[in-house]
């Protein structure tokens, strides 16, 4: 009986020095907006509009203004690229964003609908 009380106070013991506790991890500091020349974030877009159409050429490159960014020594933390394909006979404009401004979808790379009055999305056969 005093061996299985010993028995029970070792494994209590012992259970008891292997639990530690770990000191709090500080929390990161959130991070700024990811500002990117025209020719970075080109590069971005082009990968993307290759996704889309092997034969994608780009019309259009343009930046935003966000309250991350105000486009100064040719950064901005928002990029817009317009591509064209004949095989896909259309366009498709591309959005990447390093911003984290609340107005603004953070940090990603999309394709958008085109939608703009007055602009044909297809290519006209023939």
């Amino acid at each position: 009986m005093k061996k299985a009380v010993v028995v029970m106070a070792v494994l209590a013991l012992a259970m008891l020095a292997g639990c530690s506790s770990e000191e709090p991890k500080p929390q990161e500091k959130p991070k700024g907006p990811e500002l990117v020349t025209g020719r970075t974030a080109f590069q971005k877009l082009y990968v993307a509009a290759r996704g889309w159409a092997r034969d994608a050429q780009p019309y259009r490159l343009e930046s935003q203004i966000s309250a991350d960014s105000k486009g100064k020594d040719g950064k901005s933390a928002i990029w817009r690229g317009f591509f064209a394909s004949a095989s896909q006979h259309g366009v498709k404009p591309y959005v990447w964003s390093g911003s984290n401004a609340p107005d603004r979808n953070r940090r990603h790379l999309q394709s958008q609908q085109f939608e703009h009055p007055g602009v044909r999305h297809r290519v006209p056969e023939g």
